[in-house]
């Protein structure tokens, strides 16, 4: 729960697929999980850079 007040400025919210269900909920798109580099890919997919793991 702590990403709500970082939510709350995004102006889009990018959850992984593990995240708490009420953070799922307000979320914008739904990543895989954290141990899959869910924010990586995504950041990958978004910039078209390749993020370090």
């Amino acid at each position: 729960m702590n990403d709500l007040g970082l939510f709350e400025a995004a102006g889009r919210k990018i959850a992984v697929r593990n995240a708490q269900d009420a953070i799922k909920r307000l979320a914008d798109e739904i990543v895989p999980p954290n141990d899959e580099d869910g924010v990586a890919a995504y950041l990958e997919r978004e910039t078209g850079a390749k993020a370090a793991r």
